[in-house]
Order: structure tokens, then sequence, then C-alpha cells
């Protein structure tokens, strides 16, 4: 009876973790799966119009200078000016915008890959929390087999042990020689042995599944003695769900895309490019000598640039056929 309740009071001292709850957790504060969605919230706050081009950029500028100066004057009507210490001030400030409404399509291609960056990242968390499942299952069912073996290596060493008295009990009569005692003994050291080999995996076990539900190591936990499979697909669902559900195969595409939009980019440098300006200006200058005592200016201004890189020594052409490169090399 006192053997029966403290297994029992050591079975309800640990916790009891299924593998539903395994899951759970892991998915929740895996430190990888953690970096991923960091990742996937960085690709959601890159995906921008003003990241792409194609805002318009609104600049305040303003500035004020001031002199005290010694000034001689003579004009051509024969006047001559004398001034000492002639203050002078200028006073400036402009509001000024720009906008690039066409850049060889650039922009486009680029707001179009922060888009499928975006979704990339989704299905990169997609992937890390499949991964994450898997090595938890994996570890899981890993231990309810450790333990599994050391039930049965613990039968073995019970066995081992009545054969020891039993080889014992023989030599003692006289009826057997030492060397099969001996043998006995032997093969009950070798069973202590492998127990102890089992509970050692099985500490690395649970400590490399609490590692990955992200809690210290040497939390100890208790788990059920069976494995329940209740999945059993067949090789033809297997084809129709893989080119639609596999992650990696979705990267690869998602991969494909970016870099379709990457020689775009590389490409509209060899088209036109026009912009936009407009600005609102303030000029206050004032000044103690010289003909004008006050200038004060005020408006607007606007106009419009455009521009042809019509030859650079082929060095688009080198820039398309470079993204190209780069990317088989990746893909190989």
């Amino acid at each position: 009876m006192l053997i029966v309740l403290g297994t029992l009071g050591n079975m309800f001292a640990q916790e009891l973790l299924t593998v539903q709850d395994a899951i759970k957790t892991g998915l929740e504060k895996n430190y990888s799966v953690l970096i991923v969605k960091n990742i996937q919230e960085i690709a959601r706050a890159q995906n921008n119009l003003g990241n792409a081009g194609m805002s318009p950029t609104v600049s305040l500028n303003g500035g004020i200078n001031a002199s005290n100066l010694n000034s001689h004057q003579e004009f051509n009507t024969g006047v001559v000016q004398d001034r000492t210490g002639a203050r002078a001030n200028n006073l400036s400030a402009s509001l000024n915008a720009n906008w690039t409404v066409f850049d060889g399509l650039r922009m486009f291609a680029i707001k179009k890959r922060l888009a499928l960056n975006e979704e990339l990242s989704a299905i990169q968390l997609k992937q890390q929390m499949e991964n994450t499942v898997y090595n938890i299952i994996l570890t899981y069912y890993n231990i309810i087999r450790i333990n599994e073996l050391i039930g049965a290596a613990k039968q073995n060493l019970s066995i081992y042990a009545e054969r020891k008295k039993i080889a014992q009990l023989k030599l003692e009569i006289g009826s057997d020689s030492r060397v099969d005692f001996l043998l006995t003994q032997s093969d009950e050291n070798k069973a202590k042995s492998d127990i102890v080999k089992l509970e050692i995996e099985l500490l690395n076990a649970k400590a490399s599944l609490n590692t990955l539900l992200a809690r210290p190591i040497d939390v100890d936990f208790a788990t059920p003695d069976t494995i329940v499979v209740n999945y059993n697909p067949g090789i033809d669902e297997l084809k129709k769900t893989a080119p639609s559900a596999n992650t990696s195969l979705l990267i690869a595409k998602q991969n494909e895309l970016i870099f379709a939009q990457s020689v775009k980019e590389a490409q509209a440098n060899s088209l036109p490019f026009v912009q936009l300006q407009g600005a609102y200006n303030f000029t206050r200058n004032q000044s103690q000598a010289g003909i004008v005592f006050l200038n004060r200016q005020t408006g607007f201004a606007g106009g419009i640039t455009a521009s042809w890189l019509l030859f650079n020594g082929g060095r688009n052409t080198r820039l398309v056929k470079r993204e190209i490169f780069w990317h088989l090399t990746k893909g190989i």
C-alpha cells in the first residue's frame, strides 16, 4: 500500500501534459515562431505607398541671417554713401513638394514586390509553425516511447533478479556452478545499466520538449502511456493537396513572383523619369546700406522635370542580368 500511495503521489505531483496542450503552448511561446511573427509584422509595415515611392514628399525649410557691416558705396550718380555698423538681415521660408508621377513603372513594381513579401512572410510563418508542431509531436511521442522502454527494461530487470536468486540457490545446494551465478549477476547489472541510460535519455527528451515550449528545462511532467493515430491519408489525397498546401512549394512560387518584380525594377531605369515640383516661398531682406532697404517676396512656384537616360555604358542591361543570375544561383 505504501508503494502504491507513493507512486500515485509522484504522478499527481507531476503535470499531466497532453500533446494538444504542448502544441498550443509551443505555438504561443516558441521563440522561433515569435521571431517569424515579428518578421511578418515588419513586412506588413513596409508594404505602403511611401516605401514604393508613390507618395509625394513635402519639406519645410527656413533660415535667418544677420550682419553688422561698415559700408562704403559710390553710385553712378556721384552719390557716396558711408555707413558704419550698418545692420542687415535676411529671412526666408519655403514649403516644397515633390511628386514623381512616372519612373518607368518602377514604383508599381516595388509596391507589388512589397505586397508579395508580406504574403511570403505569412507563408514562412505557417511553415515555421508546421515545423514547430512537427518537432513538438516528434519529441512528445519519443518521451512516450522511452517511458515504454523503461517499463519493459524494469520487467527484464525483475526477471534477471529472479534468475539470479535461482542461480544463487542452486549454488548453495551445490547443484550448479558459480559461473552460472556470475552470468545471471552480469545480466542483472546490464539491465540496471540499460535503465539508467534510458532514464538519462528521458531527461534529455523532456528538456528538449521544454525548450520547444519556451519553459525551464527542469520542469517535470507526465505523459499518457498510449499513442493515438487517427490520420491515415492515401497517396492520391496527398498528390492533390501537396501542390496547394506544401509551404516549401508555396515559398518557391512566391520567390518566383518576387524575382519577376525585381527584374521589372531594374528594367525601369531604361525608361523616362517625370517629376512635379511645387513650392510656396517667403523672403524678406532688410539692410541699412545700399539701394534697396527692404525687399519682401511671397508667392507660389511650380514646375515639371523630365529626364531619360539613353545610354550609360550598358549598366542597366548588366543590372538586369545580375538580378537574373542572382536568382538562378539562389535557386541552385
